[in-house]
């Protein structure tokens, strides 16, 4: 009796430890051969690791995924996580007021919430006149004439683009949203931001001129064109705090009418303290910019079981560094215009073939760092666009 508990003690050990041996064989193998893998295998792992998947794309309802992506109406009140945004911009606008001259430019990262905020500022104030700039739909031909067009759809006047202005109302604030997608980075795309910069200059005693572009386009921007002379105030969006980003999150998980489990406990069952850590780590991985603290909310749930999502973990990982310089001078150029074409990658890269650059287009949509937009047009996937931008900063491409 003694020698049978012995041995099942035994078999049990053995057991365990060709177990055991069996993982670290496997574990040794995954490691030797990691740099065997294929980069563009290593980052479409990494980029679906932090993207929601098919799967639970299927399961998740359309209104809740639109809760967290979709375009909202800003409210007519200042919003309360922007305050010193606003009260930035109040100051400049009393100073046009009171007779000071300029442009206000506002700026962060891509998601950050922008155009948002200036849609909230439009709203929560009342001014006399608003003209807004509807972004052109093609960014070829003479730099005059592409702005030429788009005021006269904005006011409806058939004039051009003196003329319209001289006949708006004193004060007319005109917006201009997305100034990365009004050029390209060539002679004749600068032409544009110098002939916005001339009208800034010359009106600002009549018009205001709102202006909105992304950080890394604005930095560039200011090297290429003197547009900081002709400013009131820079405003940058700052990075939220973590009870702003818990706010908006739950505010829109709450109203979806869908619960979620964290670690194998239930929404009800969480304390607090333990569902402030989950928060923690969506704005670390955000970096405080609301719209990507929503793409990783979405992007980290692992499965959907009767109207609960199950989150096991908050991906941190960091974007491998594996691509060529080739690719990342293309997504660098991405992120600068916010979105690009084909075609005005040729303007961008003129020395260089259709082919290669259709090439790099397809390298970078196949590992699933760009998505297309309309015909052969992309932009960075907003899943991994704080991870994209992080990367190109520690590869010292921006700053």
């Amino acid at each position: 009796m003694k020698s049978y508990w012995v041995d099942k003690t035994n078999n049990g050990i053995d057991r365990l430890i060709i177990k055991g041996k069996d993982l670290l064989a496997i574990s040794s193998h995954q490691y030797r051969t990691k740099e065997l893998q294929n980069p563009h295998s290593k980052v479409s792992a990494f980029v679906d690791s932090v993207s929601i998947s098919a799967a639970v794309n299927e399961k998740l309802p359309f209104y809740y995924h639109q809760l967290f992506v979709g375009k909202y109406n800003a409210p007519n009140t200042p919003l309360k996580n922007r305050s010193r945004e606003i009260e930035l911009f109040n100051r400049a606008y009393n100073n046009y007021e009171s007779g000071k001259k300029g442009a206000i430019l506002f700026t962060g990262e891509e998601h950050s919430g922008i155009s948002y905020l200036i849609e909230n500022i439009l709203n929560s104030n009342e001014f006399d006149s608003v003209l807004q700039l509807d972004k052109p739909l093609l960014l070829f031909g003479d730099s005059k004439r592409l702005v030429e067009r788009a005021f006269k759809t904005a006011s409806g006047m058939n004039l051009g683009v003196d003329e319209i202005i001289k006949k708006l109302p004193n004060k007319t604030v005109i917006v201009i949203e997305d100034l990365e997608l009004w050029w390209t980075r060539t002679e004749e795309g600068i032409k544009v931001l110098e002939y916005f910069n001339q009208l800034i200059k010359k009106y600002n005693h009549k018009v205001l001129f709102l202006i909105s572009c992304n950080s890394h386009c604005y930095q560039l921007v200011r090297q290429l064109v003197d547009i900081d002379s002709n400013l009131l105030e820079t405003i940058m969006l700052l990075p939220l705090k973590i009870h702003e980003i818990k706010r908006a999150i739950m505010s829109r998980h709450r109203s979806g009418g869908l619960r979620y489990e964290w670690k194998g406990k239930e929404e009800k069952e969480l304390s607090n303290r333990k569902e402030n850590q989950m928060i923690k780590r969506i704005a670390s991985v955000s970096k405080g910019n609301i719209g990507a603290s929503f793409y990783t909310w979405l992007g980290n749930i692992d499965d959907i079981e009767k109207n609960t999502l199950i989150y096991s973990s908050i991906e941190q990982e960091e974007l491998p560094f594996v691509l060529s310089l080739d690719l990342d001078s293309v997504l660098l150029q991405i992120l600068i215009h916010k979105e690009l074409s084909i075609s005005r990658l040729q303007l961008i890269y003129k020395y260089e073939t259709k082919e290669n650059l259709l090439y790099r287009l397809e390298s970078l949509f196949r590992m699933g760092l760009i998505e297309e937009i309309g015909l052969k047009n992309y932009k960075i996937n907003p899943f991994v666009s704080v991870f994209v931008v992080d990367y190109l900063r520690k590869k010292e491409l921006i700053s």
